[in-house]
């Protein structure tokens, strides 16, 4: 299964230049990163980025390899976010 994150390309590439990804300024803030599956993407989109002019970047990452580190969580709509 894969598990997306969604991102400026400024906020990528600051984490290539870096040699690491640390998460955006709210998964600081929640102190998680936060991802979505393939069906919720759209939902994240029109919640958190919808507003957004800057040029958008969708980052898979396979779950299987994110071992233990993958968390779910239940959200205030009631799904259930990777994180």
């Amino acid at each position: 299964m894969l598990v997306f994150k969604i991102v400026t390309a400024d906020e990528w590439q600051k984490a290539l230049d870096a040699g690491v990804y640390r998460g955006s300024e709210a998964d600081k803030k929640d102190k998680f990163i936060h991802l979505s599956t393939a069906q919720q993407l759209a939902g994240t989109l029109a919640r958190h980025f919808a507003d957004t002019t800057d040029e958008l970047l969708l980052i898979a990452l396979d779950a299987d390899s994110l071992g233990s580190h993958l968390k779910w969580e239940n959200a205030s709509n009631g799904e259930s976010y990777p994180h």
